[in-house]
């Protein structure tokens, strides 16, 4: 099991290059990962947004993913909550 962070979460690497970062709030987990960064330009990093949205909204009700933006690493994030009591030790 890897080493926590300074800030407590687990980061896992799959295949190499896709990071996954773990880390309790209460007795939710969450997990996150990059989904890639957003274009230079503004107008070609809102059209990239509003497709996503669209696709997000459309499945919401069935998902438990959230899609979000960080704006300080200009990057998509993919969150996902998962009770912690459902996770096995």
């Amino acid at each position: 099991m890897p080493a926590a962070g300074e800030d407590g979460a687990l980061s896992l690497t799959f295949d190499l290059h896709l990071e996954v970062r773990l880390f309790q709030v209460g007795d939710q987990v969450y997990l996150e990962g990059t989904l890639g960064e957003l274009p230079e330009s503004e107008d070609n990093a809102e059209i990239l947004l509003a497709r996503c949205l669209r696709q997000q909204l459309g499945r919401v009700r069935d998902q438990r993913e959230v899609v979000s933006i960080d704006q300080q690493a200009g990057a998509l994030v993919l969150h996902r909550r998962v009770a912690a009591r459902d996770i096995d030790d």
